[in-house]
This record gives structure tokens, sequence and C-alpha cells, in this order.
């Protein structure tokens, strides 16, 4: 029920112009179930089954992605590649990292891949590097949700 209304009271992504980025939400809470994720982004495009037990719906028309755990019914990451999903500061997808950099400072956290920066990390957030771009922004915790960000499709991919 309480995810219900949680779902309920996030605006559905479809004809919508500008979309937040919090430290709790993009577009959707983490938390809820695979059928108000549906409601919220419409029908997924696909459900891919990922090593380690994972599972992500792939809602291709609004470009972004929700992980679930094995066996769990709670969305657990949410990636986007979007450029309309934004933070209150105007960050997201296809913000260039200069422009992220000016915006946050010193409170980015580079993730680093060998030598490479491949993000950064922001909070529960995480804003994966394309380029002098950011190529998508991810919703969780944990290293794991970094390279989920890294395999999204970038901002500006066909689609996005």
């Amino acid at each position: 029920m309480l995810a219900t209304v949680l779902a309920l009271a996030v605006p559905a992504a479809e004809g919508a112009e500008s979309l937040p980025i919090t430290q709790t939400s993009i577009g959707a809470k983490l938390g809820l179930g695979k059928a108000d994720y549906k409601r919220i982004f419409g029908k997924p495009a696909r459900l891919d089954r990922l090593e380690g037990g994972l599972t992500r719906f792939v809602f291709a028309r609004v470009d972004v992605e929700v992980y679930f755990a094995a066996g769990r019914d709670a969305g657990i990451w949410i990636t986007t590649w979007n450029r309309s999903f934004r933070t209150a500061a105007g960050s997201g997808p296809c913000s260039t990292v200069a422009d992220l950099s000016a915006v946050y400072g010193a409170r980015l956290r580079p993730v680093r891949l060998g030598s490479e920066v491949i993000a950064y990390r922001l909070g529960k957030l995480a804003f994966a590097v394309a380029g002098k771009r950011v190529g998508s922004v991810v919703l969780g915790e944990g290293r794991q949700a970094v390279f989920a960000a890294a395999s999204t499709p970038d901002c500006g991919a066909p689609g996005a």
C-alpha cells in the first residue's frame, strides 16, 4: 500500500519536461516494486537477467533502467541517460564535467577504474563520465551502482 501511495506521488515520466534527480529519487524513489515502476515509467522495453541474480527493467521510451536484487521486488538502483532529468542545481545527463565540478566542487568524490575517473559520487548519486560530459546518472549505494551507470547508454546515444 505504501509503495502505491509513493508511486502515485511521483509524476509520470512520459511527456514530462523535466524530472528531478535527488538523493532519494530519479523520477521515482528506490525501494518500490516492479508494478510501481511500470505505473510510473510505462511498459518496460525488456527485462534483463544479469549475473549475480540481478534483474533490470529497461524503460527505453524514457531512458531509465531500474535494477532489482535476486529474489526481491524492490528497486535498488535507478539509472538515467535522459537529458531532461536534472538535480536542483541543473546537473544531469549531458551536463559537462566542468559544469558539474563548478556546481558541486569538493563534494564530488571521483570513482576510479585504474587511473581513469569513471564517475563522480555525490552522496547516493553517481554521475558516470563519458568524455567531457556526464553520460548517465545512478541513484543507489555501493560500487556496483557506479558500474551500472557506466554500463548504461550515454546521453546522446540513439534513443537518448
